[in-house]
């Protein structure tokens, strides 16, 4: 065998291991999701082809506006010990005396209380890239939460918040993730 042919075949081998210790999911968020499910009040997410948007603003006293973005829960396969979450973010947030404003990106493992995984600036255009640490057989969920809160009659305020979200990326790591890139969906093959 040439040194040509054996260096292909080590080339060819080592992409192939590379790929097996991770699984990618891509959304581009000019849609919702299939499985995927929203929530609000007195603001929504609404989806073009630009990508997920959001926009709240609380101004009347004790007044609130939300809107929630919820993935499907999925089964985290043999061999998985991480998911990292990226998705392509403009954010424009504002807040003025005992008003407030959040985006909010939260996961939670096996059904247990939210954690917080991001809490936006107020203004970014840079992408939000988290890391989850999960083990093999946990049930996990993500949600995204845009809030926008005005301070009370006596302490007056406002909060407003502009979020863009698009090119959602999720990627399943570890030893042997010996699943092939496909939809999220694939994944829930292993809740049944």
């Amino acid at each position: 065998m040439s040194g040509r042919s054996l260096l292909s075949i080590i080339v060819l081998a080592a992409a192939a291991a590379a790929l097996s210790d991770e699984v990618v999911w891509d959304y581009d968020l000019t849609s919702l999701p299939d499985g995927w499910s929203l929530d609000g009040h007195n603001s929504e997410w609404t989806f073009s082809p630009d990508g997920a948007h959001m926009q709240a603003s609380a101004s009347s006293p004790y007044s609130t506006a939300y809107a929630i973005i919820y993935t499907d829960a999925i089964t985290i396969p043999a061999g998985c010990d991480s998911v990292v979450f990226h998705v392509e973010q403009d954010l424009q947030r504002y807040a003025s005396g005992t008003g407030w404003s959040a985006a909010l990106v939260h996961y939670r493992i096996n059904g247990m209380i939210w954690k917080e995984l991001y809490d936006g600036p107020y203004q970014s255009t840079n992408p939000i890239h988290c890391r989850i640490p999960v083990f093999e057989g946990n049930i996990m969920e993500v949600r995204i939460q845009g809030t926008a809160v005005a301070g009370s009659d006596i302490h007056p305020g406002s909060g407003s918040i502009n979020w863009l979200l698009w090119d959602l990326t999720l990627t399943l790591y570890g030893d042997e993730v010996g699943l092939d890139n496909s939809t999220w969906a694939a994944i829930k093959l292993f809740q049944q």
